[in-house]
């Protein structure tokens, strides 16, 4: 009998897709192992989802649960805890941000069994084969664990390129019910991991060592547009560190985009000053399908950044604002020379949600925000 890997997202009040489970998902055995993804944020509560963990456990593995710092941490330890009180044998394995950076201090608190660091799709493959063979976990690379009160830390795992990893199977996740609760047929996506720069308020250096990776043209481009047809998807977020990390390949994107004729509004992250290495041409056929954008730059960036994003925003007619934490709250102000265009902040409001704005805040650099009808570009 094929033994349950079970993965628990915890409560959240938001409803991405746990792509981070489909990653993992995608490398391991359907033959040996049967892959269950429960996610706290889209049932009535946790306690619906502490019940679903509870009665898988009797053929689970193991219970792996994606931890990112902030109020989530509250559902993953509550989650471990069901885990421990009904059957303290099935080790609980934690991965995420989290762990990744302060993995002892997870290991100490009694949670989490193992933790898995960084890249997590060879690793957990490697767990799972010493769990389900009796293995030892001393050669495992990217885990951590305690041995008779000890904290031991492996060697980090090589960084692999995601070219080597199947495509995600987003049947294992009931789609419907994430449309249903963001309002859209929005999919979210990774085409890349990592990032190669070192911004200082990122956590993604520190885990990921500034490498990046990220699909080639042809095969993002097939999985995106596969999965966009697949699932009759009208917005795609893709939920990568910095998609623009490869110039050749956004603009590949972009151009595919256009000559397909493809008709879904898309999200991406980047650092402003690779838009500001965009060529116009570029830049215009990244923004032609958008009916509002707006610039937003952190009020602490150095002119010598602001300025090149400002000529770009100027050419392409976008209005551009300074943003600003006062009181814990997100504020734009008016517009950078030499385009300066108020945004107000009911503007922002209504063509950019709350939490991208917050985001953008506590950047040092500016960002790009464009808003399509269903979606926002950034």
């Amino acid at each position: 009998m094929r033994r349950s890997v079970i993965f628990y997202n915890p409560a959240a009040p938001y409803f991405t897709l746990p792509l981070q489970f489909l990653a993992l998902a995608s490398v391991i055995d359907r033959t040996r192992f049967s892959v269950h993804i429960i996610d706290a944020r889209i049932e009535q509560s946790p306690e619906v989802a502490h019940a679903k963990l509870r009665a898988l456990l009797p053929d689970a593995l193991c219970v792996g649960i994606s931890v990112i710092t902030g109020t989530p941490i509250r559902d993953a330890v509550a989650a471990s805890q069901v885990v421990k009180s009904a059957d303290p044998t099935v080790p609980v394995v934690w991965g995420g941000w989290h762990p990744s950076i302060l993995p002892e201090q997870c290991l100490r608190e009694g949670h989490a069994d193992f933790c898995v660091k960084g890249q997590g799709e060879m690793t957990f493959l490697d767990l799972l084969d010493a769990l389900s063979t009796g293995g030892g976990f001393e050669s495992i690379e990217g885990i951590c664990y305690l041995r008779e009160g000890l904290f031991r830390e492996n060697p980090p795992r090589k960084f692999v390129d995601v070219n080597h990893f199947p495509s995600y199977d987003y049947s294992l996740l009931p789609l419907e019910r994430y449309f249903a609760l963001k309002k859209r047929r929005q999919l979210d996506f990774y085409s890349s991991q990592g990032c190669p720069y070192r911004c200082s308020f990122c956590a993604d250096p520190y885990v990921y060592n500034r490498r990046w990776s990220g699909l080639r043209e042809s095969r993002m481009m097939t999985d995106v547009f596969d999965a966009v047809g697949r699932y009759d998807v009208t917005d795609v977020v893709f939920q990568d560190e910095n998609f623009f990390a490869n110039k050749s390949r956004v603009q590949q994107f972009c151009q595919n985009y256009v000559a397909g004729g493809m008709k879904f509004s898309w999200t991406a992250t980047s650092r402003a000053d690779q838009i500001a290495d965009l060529s116009l041409e570029h830049l215009h056929l990244a923004l032609r399908d958008l009916d509002r954008a707006a610039v937003l730059v952190d009020a602490r960036a150095a002119r010598r950044v602001r300025a090149p994003i400002a000529r770009i925003a100027h050419a392409v007619s976008i209005p551009v604002g300074l943003v600003r934490v006062e009181h814990g709250r997100a504020v734009v102000h008016a517009g950078v020379q030499p385009v300066a265009v108020h945004v107000p902040v009911a503007a922002v409001a209504q063509a950019v949600p709350v939490a991208v704005a917050v985001r953008v805040a506590h950047v040092a650099r500016p960002v790009v925000v464009g808003v399509g009808d269903n979606g926002v570009g950034t």
